[in-house]
């Protein structure tokens, strides 16, 4: 499920990018045919998700034992669907903000995770992705038909990259944090015996 989640917006990016494009469906009957084959793997795996989601373990019991939370998931893919749609296919830039904005506000307030570390990387990976739309957004009405970097992008960026480092930083001693204590804990548990 995490492979399938990892690949949905580069794979939503690139379906849509192909149609908006205006190719010969026809003439490319073999690429759209590969395309149908992707759209059907997600859809089985999503299917199969909702049918037995026991068998995806780990990513399943990640979330609080409560009905609403462990119905996240079907708001996260299509809220990360919807950006993306939003993004290439329309020619306003602030619309793609409004449900990673709402996806964000949800981790922040309603906690969905069970472990505290899980909540906080939602957050933060929520808050990077508002960064860098926002850095969209300010380019376009700051900066129309320029790609230029002038000082203000820049301190955009800035901020992006330093949530980015910051939401690193913190998984990475998240994660030590976890493996030390998991070890330290087996340790004790066989002195204990």
């Amino acid at each position: 499920m995490y492979f399938a989640v990892l690949n949905l917006v580069m794979f939503t990016l690139s379906v849509t990018i192909f149609f908006k494009s205006g190719v010969d469906i026809a003439a490319n009957a073999t690429t759209v045919a590969i395309l149908a084959v992707g759209v059907l793997a997600y859809i089985f795996t999503f299917l199969f998700f909702s049918l037995d989601a026991d068998s995806f373990d780990q990513f399943r019991y990640s979330f609080r034992p409560e009905a609403f939370a462990m119905l996240f998931y079907w708001l996260y893919t299509p809220a990360i669907i919807l950006t993306v749609l939003l993004l290439t296919l329309l020619d306003s830039t602030w619309p793609c903000l409004v449900p990673m904005t709402c996806l964000w506000l949800f981790s922040l307030l309603y906690r969905p995770y069970r472990e505290l570390r899980e909540n906080i990387r939602a957050v933060l990976n929520s808050l990077i992705v508002l960064a860098f739309l926002s850095l969209r957004v300010f380019n376009s009405y700051f900066n129309p038909g320029s790609i230029l970097v002038d000082s203000n992008v820049f301190a955009i960026y800035f901020v992006a990259l330093v949530l980015l480092l910051l939401s690193v930083g913190l998984g990475l001693v998240l994660t030590i944090h976890y493996l030390v204590m998991k070890c330290w804990g087996k340790k004790q548990e066989r002195d204990d015996k």
